[in-house]
């Protein structure tokens, strides 16, 4: 089975058909995971491959393996949380460059630009996919982003403006 990949980045003619950020924005739509709810983790999280690795840069390099959705959803229950404090409504995918690299694997990499309803930027950050077709169908099977200081700093940001 061939990993069809279609992006804003031009891709070989034999890329076809996915974008990871459609995915991901199809996904959030469809869960409006940066809106009150209960939860949002599931749909997020059929996204991922398990184990799935996710390599953050802090200024050091941390590494970890996910075995399984559940941990997963923890994770992405505390991200959306962290959005929903900061008030963020939208996340835009910018400079899109997907590399395919087997007929069931390719890169993708990205910045998303966070906002708030007003369209005010929160923050953004780089991330890079490593995209694998499944029997599911396409997932994400390692993640490299450096979103976590900027989350932080936000998060902090937000906390330091409303202390009495």
């Amino acid at each position: 089975m061939a990993f069809p990949i279609r992006s804003s980045a031009r891709c070989s003619t034999a890329s076809k058909a996915l974008s990871l950020p459609v995915l991901v924005r199809r996904r959030c739509v469809a869960s409006s995971p940066f809106l009150p709810r209960k939860r949002a983790s599931p749909s997020i999280t059929a996204l991922f491959a398990f184990p799935c690795q996710v390599v953050g840069d802090t200024g050091t390099v941390a590494l970890t393996s996910v075995p399984g959705p559940e941990v997963w959803a923890a994770a992405i229950e505390r991200i959306v949380g962290a959005y929903r404090v900061l008030g963020v409504t939208t996340a835009t995918p910018e400079g899109v460059q997907v590399v395919p690299v087997t007929a069931g694997t390719a890169l993708v990499a990205l910045t998303w630009h966070l906002e708030d309803a007003e369209g005010r930027p929160v923050y953004s950050f780089a991330a890079c996919y490593t995209l694998v077709d499944t029997d599911a169908g396409p997932r994400i099977a390692a993640v490299v982003h450096d979103e976590t200081p900027r989350l932080q700093q936000a998060v902090a940001a937000v906390t330091q403006r409303h202390k009495p």
